[in-house]
C-alpha cells in the first residue's frame, strides 16, 4: 500500500501545481452554466472568424457526448451562431453547429489566454471513479463461465493543456483464475501521459507507467482521421512486474510490442470494423480482427485474434453505469467509471496474443467523438435536420 499511498501524493502534488494553469476566458451566460450542470468541463468561450460564439469543451460522465447534446435545448445545434466543439484531453476534435456536426480544425480553439479565477473552479475537477474490473473465459469443460471479478478506483486529473494522471488500485472480489493472475491488491493503472494534436485529425498519445496485465514501461501512440476512417500505429516497451506482500518486484524493460491498425465506420448502421497488425507481448506476433455495433450509450462487438501460438476470440461490449456522481463540487467528483468494460473470451494457452493496444481506450474514444456517430444520434432525436 505504500505504492498507493506514494502515487496519491505525487497526484495531490500535481494538482496544487498546476491549480492555476492558463485557462481560456469565459463569459458568464446561460449556456455555459448549462454545460456546467450537465457535467461539462474546461468549458472555454471566444468569438471565431465566422462572428460565431464559440465553447469548447470536455465531458467525461457519459462514454459518448450524444447524452450532453441531447441534454442541452435544441436550437444550440441547429444554431448557425453558436459553435460547440468537444475536446479529447484539452485537443478540438469535433464541431457542432448549424444543425452540421465536423471534424474540428485549428480554427476551433481560441488563442487568447488569461489565468483563471480560482473562485470560478478549476478547468478540471479532481476526478475519483469506481468501476468493475471482469476478466472472463469460456471453453473449460468443467467450469464454462470462469470470472475475475475486482472494484478499481481511479484518482484522474487532466490539464488544459494535454498533460493527465492516474492512479487506481483493484481491490479483488472473486476469482476463478487463481494459479493464473493471484489473489490479491495490487496496482492497476498508475500514469503520467500526453495528449496533443498538433495537426487537425492527426493526434498524439503519449504514457508512461503501469498498465491493467500486470505490465510496466511507457507508450506512444498516433492516430489519423481521414474521413470514415482511423489509422493508427502504436509502440511499447515494457516489463512484468508483480505486487505481493506489500513489495513490487518487477523485471527490467524488454518486451517491444505494437502494431498498426485501421478503422472504418459504416455510419448508416453505426457499424465499426477494425483490423490491427501487431507485435505481441512475450516474443508473439499476429492479427486481430474486430466489429462493432454502437447502440447509443452501450457498444457490443466480436473479435478473433490470430498469433503464432494460436487463434483465441470473444465478445466484448461497453455500457453505462450509474448513478452518474455521488458527490461532486467545482473541484471534486466521485463517481462510477463512465463504462462498464467486459470481455468474454475463449480459453486460451497463457500470454498468447496477449497485447498493450486492447487494454488503452483510444480508439473506443475516438469512435465516440467521430462526427457521423454524433449526427446520427442528433438526427434520430430530432435535434437537427
Amino acid at each position: 500500500m505504500r505504492l498507493f499511498a506514494n502515487s496519491i501524493f505525487i497526484t495531490i502534488g500535481l494538482v496544487t501545481l498546476f491549480a492555476f494553469s492558463e485557462a481560456l476566458a469565459q463569459p458568464a451566460d446561460s449556456l455555459r452554466e448549462l454545460l456546467q450542470t450537465k457535467g461539462a468541463e474546461n468549458i472555454q468561450y471566444f468569438k471565431d472568424e465566422r462572428g460565431r460564439g464559440h465553447y469548447t469543451l470536455e465531458y467525461r460522465l457519459h462514454r459518448n457526448p450524444v447524452v450532453l447534446l441531447n441534454e442541452l435545448p435544441d436550437w444550440v445545434a441547429k444554431s448557425d451562431t453558436v459553435a460547440l466543439t468537444l475536446m479529447w484531453y484539452g485537443s478540438p476534435w469535433t464541431t457542432l453547429s448549424g444543425g452540421n456536426v465536423t471534424a474540428a480544425t485549428n480554427n476551433d480553439k481560441p488563442s487568447r489566454r488569461i489565468k483563471p479565477s480560482v473562485a470560478g473552479g478549476w478547468p478540471y475537477k479532481l476526478d475519483i471513479s469506481v468501476a468493475p474490473v471482469v476478466f472472463a473465459e469460456f471453453g473449460d469443460e468443467f467450469d464454462i463461465f470462469r470470472t475475475q471479478l475486482a472494484l478499481a478506483p481511479k484518482i484522474n486529473y487532466l490539464l488544459p493543456f494535454g498533460l493527465s494522471a492516474d492512479v487506481q488500485w483493484i481491490f479483488p472480489i472473486q476469482n476463478d483464475f487463481e494459479s493464473r493472475f493471484g489473489f490479491s491488491s495490487r496496482p492497476g493503472q498508475i500514469s503520467l501521459s500526453y495528449t496533443k494534436s498538433f495537426i487537425p485529425n492527426h493526434i498524439f498519445v503519449a504514457s508512461a507507467g503501469t498498465f491493467l496485465n500486470r505490465q510496466y514501461g511507457a507508450s506512444v501512440d498516433y492516430v489519423i482521421r481521414a474521413g470514415r476512417d482511423y489509422f493508427g500505429v502504436a509502440a511499447n516497451l515494457s516489463a512484468t512486474y508483480a505486487y505481493e506482500d506489500r513489495a513490487l518486484y518487477r523485471e527490467p524493460l524488454e518486451y517491444v510490442s505494437g502494431g498498426v491498425w485501421w478503422m472504418h465506420s459504416f455510419p448508416q448502421h453505426d457499424l465499426w470494423t477494425k483490423v490491427s497488425f501487431e507485435r505481441f507481448l512475450y516474443e508473439d506476433y499476429g492479427s486481430r480482427i474486430e466489429l462493432f455495433r454502437q447502440f447509443g450509450n452501450n457498444e457490443m462487438g466480436l473479435y478473433m485474434t490470430a498469433s503464432a501460438r494460436g487463434f483465441n476470440g470473444g465478445v466484448q461490449w461497453a455500457m453505462p453505469l450509474f448513478p452518474k456522481a455521488f458527490y461532486k463540487n467545482k473541484y471534486l467528483q466521485v463517481r462510477p467509471a463512465n463504462q462498464f468494460l467486459f470481455t468474454y473470451e475463449y480459453l486460451r494457452n497463457q500470454n498468447d496474443g496477449e497485447s498493450l493496444m486492447k487494454y488503452r481506450q483510444t480508439d473506443r474514444s475516438l469512435r465516440a467523438l467521430h462526427p457521423s456517430f454524433i449526427k446520427n444520434h442528433l438526427l434520430s432525436l430530432l435535434k437537427i435536420l
